[in-house]
């Protein structure tokens, strides 16, 4: 079960290991993970608060072809209800803000759409085949709005 206020922690020493990511790469890095689809799942349980709570996301965006690319859109769901978009450009904190009721006392589901993921070699940057979209570093979820 996650607590209120403490991190999700990401790469081959992270504590997002324990939420089942899929469609992610947690073997590369100490404390970072690529996303490597254009989706991200990760399963959590979290005690539901007395208040409306807030997630807080850090990334930075796979920058994609030179001179055609215009930042990693992001489309953040949680149980299949849409809490946000966002363009990354640069590596940033970003904060959504969620309904208590969005939460289960269950099992959660935080999914991470990203249409602009791209593989370096299709893009013809390397030879990396993964569709990277976001590098994450930490997500939170934050007591009070």
């Amino acid at each position: 079960m996650l607590e209120l206020n403490e991190p999700i922690t990401f790469g081959s020493t992270g504590s997002v290991r324990e939420l089942d990511p899929e469609g992610l790469d947690v073997t590369e890095a100490p404390n970072t993970s690529w996303t490597v689809r254009s989706f991200v799942t990760l399963t959590f349980q979290v005690q539901v608060p007395r208040q409306d709570l807030s997630l807080e996301l850090l990334a930075a965006p796979f920058e994609g072809a030179p001179g055609s690319w215009d930042g990693q859109r992001l489309h953040l769901y949680i149980n299949g209800l849409f809490q946000a978009f966002h363009n990354f450009r640069v590596e940033e904190r970003i904060k959504v803000p969620l309904l208590r009721a969005t939460l289960a006392a269950r099992a959660n589901k935080l999914q991470l759409v990203l249409p602009d993921a791209a593989s370096p070699k299709t893009l013809g940057v390397g030879e990396d085949m993964r569709e990277l979209g976001l590098n994450l570093s930490e997500i939170v979820f934050v007591a009070g709005a």
